[in-house]
């Protein structure tokens, strides 16, 4: 690989191979694929492996038939290092594309909606900014959707002994998984984040004004995270309708992702991710 950034102990350093980009903040380090673009590649922290090797799709738009357009098998997908140094971003666009069997208004293309991904790193810092923007860019008519969405394994084992971690408390980790979940738009402080938190560490997931802007979702089960910034809901009574996006629309979405060291509390993360400097936009 070949270094990019300055090697300063204040500076996120970016390398980059064939297929890969490499970023150390200095204890996290990520990997992003060039080819198949599913935003985290790999995280690790310290010696701690948090998300294992393609354990994603990426970014995720289901149709009301069911059909999935993913982020990772856009192969004209670009990414970019658009700034580095104390904070360096990385910034990727590219189009949702059909998962094998998928179709959509797009059908001849494959693929469905463009997306705008920044990612930004912070020097010694152990957290991971996202803004993930969707567009009606091409289609002349309206696409009508029923889930926006990104879903990922985590690597940390001893399940049996990890917790989630909320706002309001901390709950064992049960097979069922532990969902938040938001179907109308709130107004106050409601909870915006849920956490995974085991014997080797594990990963928080803020959503910005999770509840302002619902419908939306975190969910946290013993195989990993799914993140609903437009969620699909499967009960019939739900009050959440499909989502239209007129043509030139774009929705943007913030996440914040902090990964944990094992001695970690549930109140000093809570206290973290009130911190509203920790928002790119």
């Amino acid at each position: 690989m070949s270094a990019m950034t300055t090697v300063a102990e204040n500076s996120v350093q970016v390398s980059q191979s064939e297929s890969l980009f490499r970023v150390s903040t200095g204890p996290l380090v990520v990997t992003l694929s060039r080819e198949h673009f599913n935003l985290f590649q790999s995280a690790r922290l310290n010696t701690v492996t948090i998300i294992p090797e393609g354990s994603s799709a990426g970014f995720a738009i289901m149709t009301p038939e069911r059909k999935h357009f993913v982020s990772s098998r856009d192969r004209n997908c670009r990414i970019e290092v658009e700034n580095s140094g104390e904070v360096a971003t990385l910034v990727a666009r590219g189009r949702h594309v059909a998962m094998p069997g998928g179709r959509g208004l797009c059908e001849s293309e494959g693929n469905l909606l463009s997306f705008h991904a920044r990612i930004s790193f912070f020097a010694g810092q152990r957290y991971v900014a996202v803004d993930y923007d969707v567009s009606n860019s091409e289609e002349e008519e309206g696409v009508v959707v029923r889930g926006i969405g990104y879903a990922f394994r985590v690597a940390l084992g001893l399940v049996e002994q990890g917790t989630v971690w909320t706002a309001e408390g901390e709950v064992p980790l049960t097979e069922e998984g532990y969902n938040l979940t938001y179907e109308k738009p709130l107004t106050g402080s409601p909870p915006n984040w849920i956490a995974w938190h085991g014997p080797n560490g594990g990963l928080a997931i803020s959503l910005r004004d999770m509840a302002r802007q619902a419908p939306a979702a975190l969910r946290v089960r013993p195989t990993g995270f799914s993140v609903g910034f437009y969620p699909e809901i499967n009960d019939p009574g739900s009050a959440v309708p499909y989502l239209r996006l007129g043509r030139g629309e774009t929705r943007k979405h913030s996440a914040l992702f902090y990964f944990l060291t094992p001695e970690e509390t549930r109140r000093e993360i809570e206290g973290i991710l009130r911190g509203s400097s920790l928002r790119t936009r």
